[in-house]
């Protein structure tokens, strides 16, 4: 998986829906590519602040 990157699996669907195959590919790749790898850390943490804010109550 050199020649490809993983972005678009990044971008298709969030973490906990990606299969044991996309996470393998996506830990393989990135070991060789760091924009894949800075990819994989940036949209990490954008789930990680949704899901937080998803969770915060919102008072009118």
């Amino acid at each position: 998986m050199r020649s490809k990157h993983v972005r678009e699996i990044l971008d298709s669907k969030p973490f906990f829906e990606l299969n044991k195959e996309e996470i393998e590919k996506i830990q393989s790749h990135m070991e060789v590519c760091e924009d894949c790898l800075l990819a994989f850390k940036a949209s990490k943490l954008s789930e990680l602040l949704l899901g937080y804010k998803k969770d915060q109550i919102v008072q009118p």
